[in-house]
């Protein structure tokens, strides 16, 4: 009876021991392949992180990693279709869209327009054509910071998308009292234009990422800067219509002294 419990406690702690080294062989096969791939990112990065997603995989002695092994349950099949059938998708165009029509219509027309219709100098041309667009740059710096921040401490990616809507209504705001005001206050007013030009551009790509996800990011972003640049297509070719058509930006009895 002593020897039948002895034999049991012996395959008892025989079964321990084995699954003690099993663990053990797998941590160090893990360590060597990462150790490996590491080493290999200077000659084959691919390669690398090829050998180390095979090491990580459940199945390690198969071939290939099934798509639904991929981070997130990705299936690689995703079609441009699939994107076009969502509503959020069409509502990042049509912001990409009004906001490229912005601000190409500024990139293209705002020297021709300050020195026609404002009377600038070349020279002050130059200077005043160029302070909104570095105001834009250091909004655009403030603004990505800021929302990271509060995304890390719980604000939820929302937040992104209330600051980029914020973003467009003051830039269309501003355009339109700096072009009824007289210029001493029309610049300072697009500037603040451009504030919403930064506040809009550096939350715009996050929130489509967040939306998309991992395995349609990339489809649904060539959609949104395809439809979204069709702005900076338009808003050249029908403002010089219509000044070409008008003789002039605005009619003269509205124009501000």
């Amino acid at each position: 009876m002593e020897s039948g419990e002895s034999a049991k406690t012996y395959d008892a702690r025989t079964t321990d021991a084995e699954r003690a080294v099993r663990r053990r062989c797998r941590r160090v096969q893990g360590r060597n392949a990462l150790t490996r791939a590491r080493s290999g990112i200077r000659e084959d990065p691919f390669r690398a992180v090829r050998r180390l997603c095979h090491c990580a995989h459940p199945l390690r002695g198969s071939s290939s990693i099934p798509p639904a092994a991929l981070p997130g349950n990705v299936h690689p099949r995703s079609h441009h279709a699939e994107v076009l059938r969502t509503t959020a998708a069409w509502i990042t165009f049509a912001g990409l869209f009004g906001f490229n029509y912005a601000y190409y219509f500024l990139l293209t027309w705002l020297p021709s327009y300050l020195v026609t219709e404002r009377k600038f100098s070349m020279t002050a041309m130059a200077v005043y054509g160029s302070l909104p667009f570095c105001v834009s740059a250091g909004v655009s710096l403030l603004s990505g910071v800021w929302t990271d921040r509060r995304v890390r401490r719980g604000a939820g990616p929302d937040v992104r998308r209330r600051i980029a809507t914020a973003g467009l209504l003051l830039s269309a705001v501003m355009l339109s009292l700096s072009a009824a005001a007289p210029a001493w206050i029309a610049m300072p007013l697009l500037m603040l234009a451009f504030r919403g030009v930064g506040l809009f551009s550096a939350n715009v790509w996050a929130i489509t990422q967040t939306l998309a996800g991992p395995g349609r990011a990339g489809s649904w972003t060539g959609l949104q800067n395809a439809f979204g640049n069709m702005g900076g297509v338009v808003a050249p070719i029908l403002t010089g219509w219509l000044v070409g058509r008008n003789g002039r930006f605005r009619p003269r009895s509205q124009l501000p002294q």
